[in-house]
């Protein structure tokens, strides 16, 4: 094969919109040292969109790109390295060319990318950047980006430096274009301090912050520029400076409201209007209802993964209906990653999903109203892609106790999982869920402290065909109960006893009754 085809197969290339007159540029697959080809691909992506956001060049593509070097081989064979480039830059029109490489040494990443002149065939510059772990990968990967974007003196504002050097003291020495604070519980005088620039700023990381409504104002409605945004689990900040604040974004491509209270139909359908590229939101556990989804996401056209998870035993979280996700598959067939788990959704979704999404990677519906005939026919018709679809209700708290199993007989005799943690139910209200109950196959009932043998006796044993049961942390269950339980039920495939009473005699017991058992104890 020519060399010179080789050396573009090893090219990257994607399509972006020409923002203006600056150079056309190729870039090329980093190369790896010690690191995985997974990781080595996922950095070249993340350079290559981070490049793209820089509006400092133009990442082009040429279609048929094959076909073009086939006919080039016999007359460009024989060249040297740095005539490939020269050529190869005549033949797609491209000025520079990035190549880099990706090494490991102990747990650190490092990072190199060199502009050769596709001219000349010429190192112009190069670029470094370093990640201590895996974790900061990515940053570090959009840091080399901006370096190699024009962005000067880019650095990190991130909780390390901040317990290094006060806050005040980085501003002034650094222009900041990332902000991360994931987990630290900033305050809003901290990154008022902090932030002297907030136009330059692409990345803000805010997860389980502390900050208010006087951030929004005063900071965050001048980050003009912000391409990505994560405000994960956020209590303080209102809806109207969410809405006041979100308005001047035009480039958001990452959002993150999950578990927000300022998060309402408004704020998202506001900001898909004004943020068409959107790629990935998450806005699980909000207020939200299909609106979002009929007058928001509807309007996006680049949307690859969405999570919006509700709690079907969660008081006043709306849950979502099959018209929301006709609004989304209808209009964003790209998207590859659907994360709706505890919500209202049945049968018709699964149609919607085969009939519109192009290439799926991950569905997970856990916790609908799905039957077993939509697994199958979802799992059908994409084999590859990983679908997770349990139908089950989380009941978590002591509110939960025999009265409200008699009050929801009717809608939990329906269900084929429950999943209790930590309730007050005792046997009398476990047995009479389990002489009712039509379709249970799969029931976790952990850290309950009230049910005893009879509930495994009277109740749970009169269910012949069961794939899982979990009855961790329950220290009134013991070898009496768990082996009356096996001896008359036909199939369990998997049972957690963990700090139960019961011994490794009736662990042994089980293992001989049922050998495919998987068994935690």
């Amino acid at each position: 094969m020519n060399k010179l085809f080789l050396f573009f197969i090893s090219l990257t290339l994607s399509i972006a919109t020409v923002y203006d007159q600056n150079a056309a540029v190729l870039i090329r697959e980093f190369t790896a040292k010690n690191v995985t080809s997974g990781d080595v691909s996922a950095v070249t992506e993340i350079f290559r969109n981070a490049v793209l956001g820089t509006k400092k060049f133009r990442i082009i593509e040429r279609e048929g790109l094959e076909s073009i070097l086939n006919e080039q081989q016999l007359q460009l064979s024989g060249l040297t390295d740095n005539k490939y480039a020269v050529e190869v830059g005549k033949i797609m029109s491209a000025n520079y060319l990035f190549c880099g490489s990706v090494s490991k040494l102990g747990d650190a990443y490092y990072l190199t990318v060199r502009l050769v002149n596709m001219e000349t065939g010429e190192i112009e510059n190069s670029w470094d950047a370093n990640s201590p772990s895996v974790n900061n990968l990515a940053n570090s990967t959009k840091v080399l980006a901006l370096k190699a974007g024009g962005v000067e003196k880019v650095n990190t504002l991130n909780n390390m430096q901040l317990s290094e050097y006060t806050a005040k003291t980085i501003a002034v020495k650094e222009q900041i274009a990332i902000i991360d604070f994931n987990n630290t519980k900033v305050t809003d005088d901290d990154l008022l301090m902090a932030i002297k620039n907030p136009e330059k700023i692409k990345i803000l990381r805010l997860k389980n912050s502390l900050v208010t409504d006087r951030f929004m104002n005063e900071i965050f409605s001048k980050m003009i520029n912000l391409e990505e945004v994560d405000f994960y689990n956020n209590k303080a900040i209102t809806e109207i400076a969410a809405l006041v604040g979100f308005a001047g974004k035009k480039y958001l491509k990452i959002i993150n409201f999950f578990d927000c209270n300022m998060v309402t139909d408004d704020l998202i359908i506001k900001t898909c209007q004004n943020n068409p590229l959107i790629e990935k939101i998450l806005f699980g556990l909000t207020h939200t209802t299909d609106r979002s989804f009929t007058e928001g996401l509807s309007l996006l056209k680049n949307l690859k993964y969405v999570e919006r998870g509700s709690c079907r035993s969660c008081k006043g979280k709306p849950l979502l209906s099959d018209t929301a996700i006709l609004a989304l598959v209808e209009n964003n067939p790209t998207v590859s990653i659907l994360n709706l788990p505890s919500n209202s959704l049945t049968d018709e979704t699964i149609g919607l999903i085969i009939k519109y999404l192009k290439d799926p990677h991950h569905i997970n519906l856990n916790d609908n109203k799905i039957s077993i005939d939509g697994v199958n026919r979802l799992k059908n018709q994409f084999p590859e892609c990983k679908v997770t679809i349990q139908n089950y209700i989380k009941f978590i708290g002591k509110e939960y106790n025999d009265q409200y199993i008699l009050d929801n007989i009717t809608e939990l005799s329906k269900e084929e999982l429950l999943y209790f943690v930590n309730t007050t139910i005792t046997d009398e209200g476990l047995i009479f869920l389990c002489k009712n109950s039509k379709m249970l196959k799969y029931i976790f009932f952990i850290n309950n402290a009230l049910i005893t043998d009879k509930a495994l006796i009277e109740g749970i044993s009169l269910i012949k065909n069961w794939e899982q049961i979990n009855i961790k942390l329950c220290k009134n269950i013991t070898d009496k109960g768990i082996c009356f339980l096996v001896d008359r039920i036909s199939m369990i495939k998997s049972l957690d006893l963990q700090k139960t009473a019961v011994t490794q005699t009736a662990i042994d017991y089980i293992k001989k009754k049922f050998p495919n058992c998987s068994i935690t104890y």
